[in-house]
């Protein structure tokens, strides 16, 4: 493991004016070699209830060999899987924080100590909505798991092979999005299959802060649908000339990541307002490109590279907030589980503190100011969430399980 800082520079425009502001950036590089020494040809990464870190990948060994790993007590650790070492094809966390594997040969959830098989179906993609209900994708088609059966959707309207999926996310308010090639549709029980407006060619889906849909296209655009309404390049900022887009991602606050290729190959962030750029060399070891990326809930971001065995976690500090980051705040929230009635405290008793709640999936759902006190959680459905508290003496993050 390699962990350095360094200032990168970025101009920001104000008043006729420019003026260099200094961004600390802290990142640890980790080698996963002694885990699959050759050519990564698949990368997904996951986030469990304890904040731990998985990562699912194939390498080339007389075929595709796949290998998860877990990031826990700031170390890489093999996670062994049974049945088969070729058939891993997803790897995502539910709402309470487990994690699923779904494979060629069914459905796994990880049980703490081994893998307990859930479902025999086969599975390419899954995605699961705020009350732990699964979306599965394989080649017979989109079926949902309840926790007791497994029932198909309906076909009315669909794609036609809805088996070459692309992406499978459910949105904040449980509405399924899949993603074929270059093609977008949206599922529910109510309304079955529809079809919202498409950009030219979308290569990738994502959901904001807001509950907006974000898409990237081929021609490196960055936009967002919102009440079939479709909003393009929100993001103009993020390619200069001579870079296209391999694939992004959105913090909490609705800051983007791009990893881009061409001339300046690389990460590229923007805030709305100011850019920075991070070249691929300072992330991954022979690296060419930054392939795939994923936002936890701490606000590292994780990125890899399939033409690397080397992996980041990436930490942004602004001016404002570098104290904040690199100084851990200590609270308390009981009880814990919950009814949805916490009890927050921290000791600057007579203080305020920002507090920003995300879902088990790292995405804010709401941000308030308030002092120690109570905290009133009874609107949110059953399962794993994240509270951070921010102050400007320091920023801690718990996790929060509430049963109503």
């Amino acid at each position: 493991m390699i962990r350095y800082f360094f200032l990168l520079t970025f101009v920001l425009l104000f008043s006729n004016a420019s003026f260099l502001l200094a961004q600390s950036v802290e990142i640890t590089k980790f080698d996963l070699e002694e885990f699959g020494d050759d050519v990564q040809t698949v990368q997904q990464f996951a986030e469990d209830g304890n904040g731990d870190i998985w990562y699912l990948f194939s390498y080339i060994d007389f075929g595709n060999t796949f290998v998860i790993v877990r990031y826990v007590d700031e170390q890489w650790e093999l996670v062994e899987f049974p049945d088969c070492n070729t058939c891993q094809r997803d790897i995502k966390s539910d709402a309470q924080g487990r994690i699923w594997v779904a494979t060629t040969e069914g459905v796994y959830r990880w049980n703490g100590v081994s893998w307990s098989k859930v479902l025999d179906d086969a599975a390419l993609k899954i995605s699961f909505d705020s009350q732990d209900n699964m979306a599965l994708v394989n080649s017979d088609g989109l079926f949902f798991y309840d926790g007791n059966t497994v029932s198909p959707a309906s076909t009315n309207n669909g794609p036609d092979q809805i088996s070459v999926v692309n992406e499978l996310l459910y949105d904040q308010e449980d509405l399924l999005w899949l993603l074929f090639p270059s093609l977008l549709f949206n599922y529910s029980a109510t309304d079955g299959w529809k079809r919202p407006p498409q950009a030219s060619s979308t290569l990738q889906i994502e959901v904001g802060a807001e509950n907006f849909l974000y898409y990237g296209d081929n021609i490196g655009l960055i936009g967002y649908i919102d009440d079939n309404t479709l909003v393009s390049n929100v993001f103009p900022n993020v390619f200069p000339s001579g870079v296209s887009f391999m694939d992004f991602t959105l913090d909490p606050s609705n800051n983007v990541w791009v990893g881009v290729q061409g001339t300046a190959p690389g990460l590229r962030y923007y805030d709305g307002t100011n850019t920075l750029s991070i070249p691929v060399a300072d992330l991954v070891d022979d690296g060419i490109l930054t392939n795939h990326q994923f936002m936890a809930t701490d606000g590292s971001l994780w990125v890899a590279s399939r033409s690397s065995t080397t992996i980041a976690r990436v930490r942004v500090m602004t001016p404002n907030n570098t104290k904040e980051a690199t100084t851990p705040l200590e609270f308390k929230l009981a009880p814990n589980p919950s009814d949805g009635k916490v009890q927050l405290s921290f000791d600057d008793v007579q203080g305020v503190a920002q507090i920003i709640l995300f879902d088990a999936y790292g995405r804010m759902i709401r941000q308030w100011e308030q002092g120690p006190g109570t905290i009133d959680l009874s609107d949110l459905a059953a399962g794993v969430y994240w509270i951070q508290l921010r102050q400007e003496k320091g920023l801690g993050l718990q996790k929060i399980i509430v049963q109503p």
